[in-house]
């Protein structure tokens, strides 16, 4: 085995290397990683009402009517669903009273479906 000579130089090379690494180490140590803060909850997205959601049918309409609605979609830069629920809230705000009525005669849509044996007794005994 071939052992190399180390002279002078390499070993004053080693030396500096070796005490740049220690200054370098004691001059600029190295911070922790930051921890991220805990995230509180903010009151607006508690506090926000819940929204109806959309519910998908299908329904028939005159393929006349249909062409209509597409092109008042069109021209107000709308949907076809937007112009029907629009067309549908009119609608539904005119037969309030319809509604209301419904609403007091419905004996199901009360505080849930009542009980049998009251219903029965109902149907029964005029």
């Amino acid at each position: 085995m071939a052992k190399t000579l180390r002279t002078a130089a390499d070993e004053a090379r080693e030396e500096a290397a070796a005490a740049s690494y220690k200054i370098a180490s004691l001059a600029a140590p190295q911070p922790p990683a930051p921890v991220p803060a805990p995230v509180a909850p903010t009151p607006q997205k508690a506090n926000k009402p819940k929204k109806e959601t959309k519910v998908r049918i299908n329904i028939m309409v005159l393929p006349s009517q249909y062409e209509d609605i597409k092109k008042i979609a069109f021209v107000n830069r709308k949907s076809s669903s937007k112009v029907i629920g629009e067309a549908l809230e009119l609608y539904i705000s005119a037969m309030g009273k319809v509604i209301k009525e419904y609403d007091s005669v419905n004996i199901w849509s009360a505080a849930g479906a009542p009980d049998l044996d009251d219903l029965k007794n109902t149907l029964l005994n005029p």
